[in-house]
């Protein structure tokens, strides 16, 4: 595997410009945040496990936090999987006194630093709460000196996008071919993302309107 350092070397080297390797190693980190922020790849899929409390709503989420992928309790062996609303809705919701039940909402605070989980109702029970999220540290640090190996698996394809930004500043001809091959690339590498080669994509309905039992209010299992 090549580290962040010999990419650099390699895109400089292609794109005819071996004095650009501090704009290289801005153009790379760009690259792994755009792709952080437009897809969720799960070799930046991170876990993490918080403590639920009877009667406490809010908690602190890792500081790495993006974007929830899943999240779902388990309490006596029943699996619950609360929906993800907005803040904004969250914040219509009746939140008055003795409201507790098992959470079958939640909205994130990522404007917080660290960003926040909102769980509603506030838990009667407690209970380890599993989040799965997408990484937002993506980043490297000094890139153009680093020995650190970047996420992104494809490395060549990492090495023709850098090529491609330094030749869209240094004004080479070729940046728009390389930009098209790229783009295909891409798309080709995306179909085959997440090791999901042996498994059936399955159309989900709407959980907030279709609910099966692990989505359904819990009072409704509890016979509450």
């Amino acid at each position: 595997m090549l580290t962040s350092t010999q990419i650099i070397s390699l895109a400089c080297s292609i794109a005819k410009v071996p004095g650009m390797t501090t704009q290289a190693g801005q153009f790379m980190n760009a690259r792994l945040i755009q792709i952080a922020l437009d897809q969720d790849l799960d070799i930046i899929r991170r876990t993490t496990t918080i403590q639920m409390i009877a009667g406490t709503s809010t908690y602190n989420l890792p500081a790495n936090y993006l974007r929830a992928r899943e999240v779902f309790y388990n309490v006596n062996g029943q699996v619950f999987e609360p929906n993800q609303i907005s803040l904004e809705d969250y914040d219509g919701l009746f939140n008055g006194p003795g409201e507790q039940d098992y959470p079958y909402y939640y909205a994130t605070d990522i404007a917080q630093s660290p960003p926040t989980i909102i769980l509603y109702p506030s838990p009667v029970v407690s209970a380890p709460l599993t989040v799965r999220y997408m990484d937002n540290l993506v980043e490297i640090t000094n890139p153009e000196t680093s020995s650190t190996i970047p996420w992104f698996q494809d490395q060549l394809l990492l090495i023709k996008m850098v090529a491609e930004d330094l030749m869209d500043i240094a004004d080479d001809t070729r940046a728009n071919e390389f930009s098209v091959k790229n783009d295909d690339k891409f798309r080709r590498l995306l179909q085959m993302a997440n090791d999901k080669e042996n498994r059936a994509i399955s159309v989900k309905k709407d959980p907030q309107t279709f609910r099966s039992v692990r989505f359904v209010k819990p009072t409704k299992l509890q016979g509450d």
